[in-house]
């Protein structure tokens, strides 16, 4: 009897902290205030990156979706319950190295690809490493400009 009460204890519900881990209730809302860039993530719904309108912590926020300067239709906005918040996301600068990394990255990929339809050729010093370093001229240039353009985001949220 004894090792039934406390089998049943043992599976019975967790406590409402354990129950809230990774839900928006989790964590204290962010400071931020309206006008400040934000990417917040929906549940069951798109990333939206725009501007914070309204910020109101515990209850809702309004985001002003960011848009393409050349498409002439009005922004959309989006009016979200706190509870249908998953993330929210600030800028946190230029993402240089991340576009570098990918330059590599496609360096390698494109030495790689040669190398194979050299070697498919039967011809000599067909080495990845060998075309990789020819393509890096091609490719980390780009990544940087990449980069530059792209922004890092950092969760507050």
């Amino acid at each position: 009897m004894a090792v039934c009460v406390l089998w049943l204890a043992g599976a019975g519900p967790a406590s409402g902290a354990a129950q809230r881990r990774g839900v928006a209730f989790a964590a204290d809302p962010p400071f931020l205030t309206p006008g400040d860039r934000v990417r917040v993530w929906i549940k069951r719904g798109p990333r939206v990156t725009g501007v914070l309108t309204r910020y109101d912590a515990p209850d809702s926020l309004t985001v002003e979706r960011s848009q393409f300067f050349l498409n002439p239709l009005p922004p959309r906005v989006y009016a979200l319950y706190w509870i249908d918040v998953r993330r929210i996301d600030v800028p946190h600068g230029r993402d240089l190295l991340g576009g570098a990394a990918r330059g590599v990255g496609a360096a390698i990929a494109a030495g790689a690809f040669i190398s194979l339809g050299c070697t498919a050729e039967g011809g000599r010093r067909c080495g990845v490493a060998r075309w990789s370093v020819k393509a890096a001229l091609f490719t980390i240039p780009p990544g940087l400009v990449w980069g530059f353009f792209a922004t890092r985001w950092r969760r507050v949220y």
